[in-house]
């Protein structure tokens, strides 16, 4: 006796929900036609995300657990992470990465000094105090392209693992005489 109550009722209220669904299709409008919840699986993105500093590690942690890295390229892809957060700040989201900040990044590439973590004149200064220093050495090209095929590689994993729409490290290598010359010669 009480399953044909239940029934009923169960019954009665999806009857309800039937006759709420029709009557809100008879004042239906087009300004909230494609809004999408924040819990919908198609859900655009935009708003808050992995910061980079988070986005590096979970590269990093993969990349790590499929032996793609030697223990060599772990501490350099790292040393080339930390700067990269020096630059754009640990915190930056990288939904918010813009194609100017990969351009910032290369600007710094490129008169980043050479051995700053060993030169006296540029040990443990802040990155702004030690670029375009005078009498220091700045980083060969082969060394920029190294940095940036590493945030090429961060940032394409990225996209590729919809945490991006849009990699602005893609080709973004410089060219240079150390460069060309290996080309000619191979």
């Amino acid at each position: 006796m009480e399953e044909g109550i239940m029934g009923q009722v169960s019954y009665r209220d999806y009857a309800e929900a039937v006759i709420d669904y029709n009557s809100s299709l008879q004042r239906y409008g087009f300004k909230n036609a494609f809004a999408v919840s924040d819990d919908h699986p198609l859900r655009p993105t935009t708003g808050p995300g992995m910061t980079n500093s988070d986005l590096a590690v979970s590269h990093s942690r993969e990349r790590q657990r499929g032996n793609a890295w030697a223990a060599k390229t772990i501490i350099e892809k790292a040393d080339h992470i930390r700067l990269l957060e020096e630059i754009l700040g640990a915190t930056s989201n990288e939904r918010t990465l813009a194609a100017m900040d990969a351009k910032r990044a290369k600007d710094t590439l490129l008169v980043y000094p050479r051995n700053r973590a060993k030169n006296p004149l540029t040990r443990g200064k802040p990155l702004s105090e030690v670029l375009g220093l005078p009498n220091v050495e700045e980083i060969q090209v082969a060394t920029i392209n190294k940095y940036l095929q590493t945030y090429n590689e961060l940032f394409e994993w990225a996209k590729q693992n919809h945490h991006m729409d849009e990699n602005f490290f893609l080709e973004l290598t410089p060219k240079g005489p150390d460069l060309l010359r290996f080309e000619i010669a191979n």
